[in-house]
């Protein structure tokens, strides 16, 4: 469209006093770096962009500039006639969020004007604003798309709200903003499935308080921020391998639900790719944090990187262990696959209450060899006096003593020694009458065997001898053989 009061001759005539003003009156200034659109400088969400545009230009064909083609020179407003042309303009950049996106140049010291554009400089601005003093414009965008930013000041020719404020030059100040993603936060987690692959981003995410923002990997130490955080549930015990891959240098560590450090994190500090970690896992939740390589502080103009990533996570359950306990005996024929000092060919300890060799019983302890050597009784009227009653015995054994009616005083004894027999005398009988129907006794022990119990009965003047066994370390009968 042309504009009346901008037509193409006008046009170059006001193009050609500008150029000869700007000329003499600034002859050695330097190009600002961001003057040109190819030059941008792109922008963080949240993280200002200041420049001074006091030696800024505008380019061949540029749009809202006196400069532009003829349907594209000037920001239009209700009419032709109310328009604004920008004049020293600088040039940012920033990625779509997929979300509405804020862009103000609140905070900049001159009257400014404000272009949004999608592709190139000549072409129509998408999005243009002519405030008083300065500009704020919310837009949608497509997750991943470049926006340019123009920021100059209101030109001679704009009439717009009366024409331009002064100053038209000074220091730009640009920001722009935007919802960060659902799952910003921890407690806000987005759910990841096993197998399932999901696209996701972390522009303008933030940390929280205390979250951790340095990774320790193979690649060394790396500062991180601009985090997003998932969910993934395990469901056995296994090994897991979880990855997220994109254009930007991004960050992943790996917690444990509940713990407030990572298990793992991996990164290539300043390389862009993907982000790898595998590790052992059990049944339960697990916490994906995704982040950008960087520092993240809005107040010194330090940001983390920003982009649209894929994120996914594998899961390999861990085979069964065919011998768990590892003592050499597979699990479906050991009676007891997580002892390993139970298995058949084990060494079953005899009398302990366990069956080590899985044969159903436990082993039985061995007897006690025992030979009573002397005993030697004079008759005396109705009762028995015991001269001498010695017994053969192993060393270590218990002897313990017990006659019927106090006809001897009981009494337990250890026989000195540690291997081998010897002869053991019961002197707690020598002299002692056992009179008719009386008898004494005398109980063999030792750990691990099974004992020996000789009892002596005086019947008719006569002692009968009567020999049983008995189970290891008790006074319980058992049978002998």
């Amino acid at each position: 469209m042309n504009h009346p009061r901008i037509g193409s001759a006008r046009r170059a005539r006001w193009t050609a006093v500008a150029l000869a003003a700007l000329a003499l009156a600034c002859p050695a200034a330097a190009w600002a770096d961001n003057d040109d659109f190819e030059s941008a400088i792109h922008l963080g969400y949240g993280i200002a962009g200041t420049a001074s545009n006091t030696a800024a230009t505008i380019q061949t064909g540029e749009a809202m500039t006196t400069a532009g083609a003829s349907d594209r020179n000037a920001c239009l407003f209700s009419s032709s006639s109310d328009f604004t042309q920008a004049i020293n303009t600088m040039w940012w950049s920033v990625v779509g969020s997929g979300r509405p996106v804020t862009v103000t140049t609140s905070g900049t010291t001159f009257d400014s004007t404000l272009g949004i554009f999608r592709f190139a400089p000549t072409e129509k601005a998408d999005n243009c604003a002519d405030d008083d003093p300065n500009e704020t414009l919310t837009i949608p965008t497509t997750v991943g798309a470049v926006y340019y930013l123009q920021v100059g000041g209101c030109g001679p020719t704009s009439t717009h709200s009366g024409g331009c404020g002064a100053p038209t030059t000074g220091t730009i100040r640009v920001t722009a903003t935007s919802a960060a993603a659902g799952n910003d936060n921890r407690a806000a987690a987005a759910a990841l499935a096993t197998g399932q692959q999901i696209q996701g981003d972390n522009f303008a995410a933030t940390e929280e308080a205390g979250e951790p923002v340095v990774c320790s990997s193979r690649g060394g130490q790396s500062p991180y921020g601009r985090t997003v955080w998932y969910r993934w549930h395990a469901p056995g015990d296994g090994r897991a391998v979880f990855g997220a891959t994109s254009g930007f240098d991004n960050v992943l560590a790996v917690y444990r639900d509940g713990v407030p450090t990572p298990l793992a994190c991996d990164d290539d500090p300043n390389r862009a790719g993907p982000s790898r970690i595998e590790t052992p896992v059990s049944t339960g939740d697990y916490l994906l944090q995704v982040a950008g390589y960087g520092t993240h502080n809005a107040a010194t103009g330090q940001n983390a990187a920003e982009g649209s990533f894929t994120i996914s996570a594998e899961f390999a359950a861990t085979p069964p262990n065919p011998d768990r306990d590892g003592d050499g005996v597979k699990n479906e024929a050991d009676c007891q696959p997580d002892n390993p000092a139970v298995h058949p060919g084990a060494v079953d300890k005899p009398a302990n209450g366990i069956d080590e060799n899985c044969d159903r019983r436990d082993a039985r302890a061995r007897l006690l060899n025992v030979d009573p050597k002397d005993l030697l009784s004079q008759g005396i009227g109705r009762g028995i006096r015991i001269v001498r009653f010695s017994i053969i015995v192993p060393r270590g054994s218990k002897v313990l003593l017990r006659c019927s009616r106090r006809g001897c005083k009981s009494s337990t004894k250890t026989v000195p020694g540690r291997s081998g027999r010897r002869t053991y005398v019961v002197k707690g009988l020598t002299k002692k009458v056992i009179r008719r129907n009386q008898y004494f006794a005398v109980y063999l022990t030792k750990a691990g065997y099974r004992g020996v119990y000789l009892r002596y009965r005086n019947v008719g003047g006569k002692l009968t001898k009567a020999r049983r066994c008995l189970k290891p370390s008790t006074r319980k009968f058992t049978t002998c053989s």
